[in-house]
């Protein structure tokens, strides 16, 4: 699966409307601010991102604003979290916290490697690898035993 940028219709997905409404009139009490879906889709899809990238042998993709296509729905209600916490927590619910929870515990596992996600289509891309790479080894050449005597 490739992947792609968060759209409308994934935040459809988990925000609905109403709530969509409620959340914009809270952000224009907030004076000044930019929209407040293009700040948290950006702040979470950096975060998204830089937790795949800590994975093991994963790749990020050239576009900084593409995820996963295992990733858009789990992005998707991190998002909704950072608005209905600033704009408007009336909204919050139990089952609302428990979506974010799984999302990041689902976040979690792709830091330590448990949960696979596809790699980007294009190319070799960026990878985690060492910095440093060891070109010889050395064997010890004094040891306890062969000191006998010194």
């Amino acid at each position: 699966m490739p992947w792609k940028a968060i759209n409308e219709e994934d935040l459809r997905g988990v925000i609905s409307d109403d709530e969509s409404n409620a959340v914009r009139s809270g952000a224009a009490a907030a004076a000044g601010e930019n929209d407040p879906f293009v700040t948290a889709q950006a702040h979470v899809t950096a975060s998204f991102r830089g937790a795949i990238r800590s994975g093991p042998g994963n790749r990020l993709d050239a576009d900084e604003s593409t995820l996963p296509e295992a990733a858009i729905f789990h992005a998707a209600v991190k998002i909704r979290q950072r608005l209905f916490t600033r704009y408007a927590p009336e909204l919050l619910d139990d089952d609302k916290r428990q979506e974010q929870k799984d999302a990041g515990d689902w976040l979690k596992d792709v830091r330590r490697g448990i949960e696979k996600i596809e790699q980007p289509d294009d190319g070799p891309g960026e990878t985690n690898q060492p910095a440093i790479k060891v070109l010889s080894k050395n064997e010890r050449q004094a040891t306890r035993d062969n000191l006998k005597g010194l």
